[in-house]
């Protein structure tokens, strides 16, 4: 039986993605999940059995209703399987072990003071080996890791190529488990879409950060565009430092004079920024897309920079900040996500 082109039992594996997708954000109830997937609940029912049987899905508590038999709590078991994200930012690199509900087992920290790529990657691999020694880790099979890394060069190479040499030394390390490398941006633009102010149901977005390099993340029907040559997405014609690299230790300072209205702080940011700002309207225009979030430092700028990015952007466009990053960096919030969703996948295959 086919239903609009799909077989029953494709509809039903999407049902059960949609309910990973819910219970990887907060644990729910059969009538919060059969509201939110305008599901029956005798299909609902289905789908949550299967994915107990499969030991993906369990039954958290019984919530207090105050009368009546109490609603059942389910939430994704996170000791079915294990992840790996591993974020390298310009100053720090990341490498932390999750559950499948995303939560920590194990981490490492560090800053960024390796001279060359391949030092960088040595550490980052024996990292990756290193805290899998955990008591909850090691008896368990490493099946997904996802790395991030800068759209800018990174120990002078292009993102392409840092990403062919993650791709190698995690292939070659670790030849059970799958490697996917991608760009910081876009496991931010996951984050905000699962966790930030795009989890309303917005399909078709771009954030957009400033900070170290004019870089921007497109999500269009839903899904993040990534490219179709090197995962690169997004790149400006011509090489833009950022605001950091263009102020330097002088950049809050110069934020809190652009907040002051100070014309001189106003002048230096706007000319600094908004070739590039005009050049990502151009495509948003192309393709229709009218949210746009701004992520990383330049939310010191303030309410001011909003309006003038909506001035560049387009009149129609809604400009907000990203509210990510507070606690974790959201890259990392985005490749955990992407991690523990594509491993539990693999459970229910099983």
């Amino acid at each position: 039986m086919e239903i609009y082109g799909k077989k029953q039992i494709d509809i039903r594996e999407d049902n059960k993605s949609a309910v990973i997708d819910i219970l990887l954000k907060r644990e729910s109830t059969m009538p919060q999940m059969s509201e939110q997937l305008k599901l029956s609940h005798t299909a609902l029912a289905k789908v949550i059995n299967e994915l107990r049987q499969k030991n993906v899905v369990v039954l958290s508590e019984l919530r207090d209703s105050g009368a009546g038999r109490p609603p059942k709590l389910y939430g994704v078991n996170g000791d079915c399987a294990i992840a790996c994200s591993v974020i390298v930012m310009k100053k720090a690199v990341y490498v932390y072990y999750v559950d499948m509900r995303g939560f920590q087992v194990n981490k490492s920290e560090c800053e960024n003071n390796f001279a060359s790529l391949g030092d960088l990657l040595d550490y980052a691999a024996a990292q990756v080996k290193n805290l899998k020694k955990h008591p909850r880790l090691n008896e368990k099979i490493l099946k997904n890791i996802y790395v991030g890394i800068p759209s800018a060069p990174l120990c002078g190479k292009t993102f392409s190529e840092a990403s062919l040499a993650v791709s190698e030394k995690f292939g070659e390390e670790f030849p059970f488990a799958h490697t996917v490398a991608r760009r910081n941006i876009d496991y931010e633009m996951i984050a905000e879409s699962k966790y930030g102010v795009l989890n309303n149901g917005i399909k078709n977005a771009v954030l957009l950060n400033l900070d170290d390099y004019a870089c921007a993340s497109f999500m269009l029907g839903g899904n993040v565009y990534c490219g179709d040559n090197g995962m690169q997405g997004y790149e400006p014609e011509n090489p833009f430092e950022g605001l950091i690299s263009a102020f330097g230790a002088d950049y809050e300072n110069i934020a809190e004079s652009y907040r002051r209205g100070e014309l001189k702080a106003v002048s230096a940011v706007e000319s600094c920024v908004g070739a590039q700002i005009e050049r990502v309207g151009n495509v948003m225009r192309f393709l229709d897309v009218g949210e746009a979030v701004l992520s990383g430092k330049v939310c010191l700028l303030g309410d001011g920079f909003l309006e003038f990015c909506k001035s560049k952007l387009g009149g129609g466009v809604r400009v907000r900040y990203s509210a990510m990053g507070k606690d974790v960096p959201a890259a990392l919030s985005g490749a955990v996500w992407q991690a523990t969703y594509f491993t539990l996948q693999e459970v229910m295959m099983r």
